[in-house]
């Protein structure tokens, strides 16, 4: 991250702008997003419980500008997360919680619109967006025996594997940044902090994530 930083400071105080005209009004954008996620812990019903520790991710966009300020998107973006698990015995299950891991993959589809503070060439920037995301844990270990366990994410599964399937759910996501529009068409660098919401139909019910993103792109 401070080698981003560094990167769009440079670019602040290297680029000849002087006299230079410039506006989004009506422009199209294209940008490519590396992600980090932050680390997070969940407490799912019956005493589940999982441990995220973080992960990355690639994302495309696409955005069109109405004028300086507004811009209206969507964005694609897929990632994975590395985790822990806590899985507890289920209905009739007189065994012993145990522990396992895994990585999660994730991909995500959302609409967003933008809000640019100021309308010059690097400007503070408020984005949020509304969408779906798919979710798919792969747990690393079967139980130690059959039966109904309580599992993250997926809630109570009877068997002597664990579950595989992965689910979808609507998702929300806001963030702010800064922004820099580099000289001539050459494009734009944007730094993002934000955060994500997923809806989730039981225990803890909201499912959120810290999320960090570099985007570099191309405008038109």
């Amino acid at each position: 991250m401070k080698v981003l930083i560094g990167f769009l400071l440079i670019a602040l105080f290297t680029e000849d702008v002087v006299g230079q005209s410039f506006s989004r009004a009506g422009r199209r954008e294209y940008s490519l997003q590396p992600q980090l996620f932050g680390s997070r812990s969940y407490t799912f019903a019956d005493g589940a419980a999982a441990r995220i520790d973080g992960g990355v991710g690639i994302g495309l966009g696409f955005a069109q500008h109405l004028n300086d300020y507004l811009a209206f998107g969507v964005d694609f973006a897929m990632g994975t997360l590395d985790y822990r698990a806590t899985i507890t015995p289920g209905a009739g299950n007189t065994g012993a919680a145990f522990d396992s891991s895994g990585v999660m993959e994730r991909a995500s589809l959302r609409l967003h619109g933008t809000w640019h503070l100021f309308s010059g060439r690097t400007t503070p920037f408020l984005t949020a967006g509304v969408g779906a995301t798919h979710l798919d844990p792969d747990l690393e270990s079967a139980p130690p025996s059959a039966g109904c366990w309580n599992y993250p994410w997926w809630g109570q599964f009877c068997g002597a594997q664990p579950p595989t399937h992965g689910m979808t759910r609507l998702s929300a996501a806001a963030g702010a940044g800064l922004r820099h529009e580099l000289a001539g068409e050459r494009g734009f660098v944007r730094l993002l902090a934000g955060a994500e919401w997923i809806d989730w139909p039981g225990p803890p019910n909201t499912l959120r994530n810290v999320e960090f993103r570099a985007d570099f792109g191309a405008r038109f």
